[in-house]
């Protein structure tokens, strides 16, 4: 889409823009390769130009698509990609004592934008409570699922079962049924 909003009519076709699609994933791979090897790399690139079958690459579009995955450190990751994966990993898995390198400046940057710290009042309350909400949500939730649960004990179901109807472990449905009796 955005290859065609730089376009105002078929006279102008021209691709001005390069484009750049990056994904970053905040959970580990859980994909394989097709002979089944996982894929354990940090970055993953793909370059969008057509080759001719002589393997030479034209440089018709030089749009990228970028696939980031932080839970995979690779050494040879260079510094400044490093900086910005490890905010990423960092701001899931230690958001209170993130360890970051501030030296970089956009890093630096970064950490103070989105820094608890700098919010407003406002802003603050907006956010906790937004936070209490989806918590509160995740509460009703779980307090349906447990009801929805009881009632299919009633029934010849297995506790496998069970746990794919409602989102609750086996272990919790064998908790309830051993409450139950």
């Amino acid at each position: 889409m955005l290859i065609a909003e730089q376009q105002k009519n078929a006279k102008e076709y021209n691709i001005d823009l390069t484009v750049y699609v990056i994904v970053v994933l905040t959970s580990p791979y859980t994909i394989n390769e097709k002979n089944g090897k996982a894929i354990l790399d940090e970055v993953l690139l793909l370059n969008l130009n057509p080759q001719t079958l002589k393997g030479e690459v034209r440089d018709l579009f030089g749009h990228q698509f970028v696939c980031l995955n932080p839970n995979h450190p690779d050494q040879d990751t260079p510094q400044q990609i490093r900086d910005w994966l490890d905010l990423i990993y960092q701001s899931i898995h230690s958001p209170e004592r993130p360890v970051l390198n501030t030296a970089n400046e956009g890093i630096r940057k970064a950490v103070e934008l989105i820094s608890f710290e700098n919010l407003t009042p406002e802003e603050r309350t907006k956010a906790k409570n937004k936070e209490a909400s989806m918590v509160t949500i995740a509460k009703i939730e779980n307090r349906r699922n447990i009801e929805i649960a009881k009632s299919l004990l009633q029934t010849p179901l297995s506790n496998e079962d069970i746990a794919k109807h409602t989102d609750l472990t086996v272990e919790q449905i064998e908790q309830l049924r051993n409450e139950k009796e």
